[in-house]
């Protein structure tokens, strides 16, 4: 598998992503984040082992966050409660154009995502998405 492929990959998660209503999606990490936003990632064991038709399968993270002020907290969580659901269902697809399969797995690391430091930093609540692409 090359980097091509691995963007192409990226890119159709984002295209998924993007049918979440009210969610901006990203196939890649910006340097700040405009919430609520959904960015394809890759996770620590990014490329799986070759499998027995000689196909790589890639595990990769969908990071959602959701905006975090002292006020709208409850607001916050609400919103991210339904995207755990919305967006696993995205992207937990059959086989396409692009792959055998995607199977998105249980959202972990519910909680605060830091951007930034000192008084410019930038607290949001979310999760991440495992999702391994065949």
């Amino acid at each position: 598998m090359d980097a091509t492929t691995i963007s192409a990959v990226r890119d159709r998660l984002k295209t998924l992503l993007e049918t979440v209503s009210g969610l901006r999606a990203l196939d890649t990490m910006e340097d700040s984040v405009n919430p609520p936003v959904a960015v394809v990632v890759p996770a620590a064991n990014f490329e799986e082992q070759v499998t027995m038709d000689d196909c790589f399968d890639l595990s990769l993270n969908i990071l959602v966050l959701v905006s975090r002020t002292g006020t709208v907290l409850r607001l916050a969580q609400d919103n991210l409660d339904g995207y755990a659901w919305t967006v696993r269902a995205a992207v937990d697809t059959g086989a396409t154009a692009d792959w055998d399969f995607c199977m998105a797995g249980i959202p972990t690391d519910y909680g605060d995502y830091t951007f930034g430091a000192g008084e410019g930093a930038q607290v949001y609540l979310g999760f991440t998405l495992p999702v391994t692409v065949g």
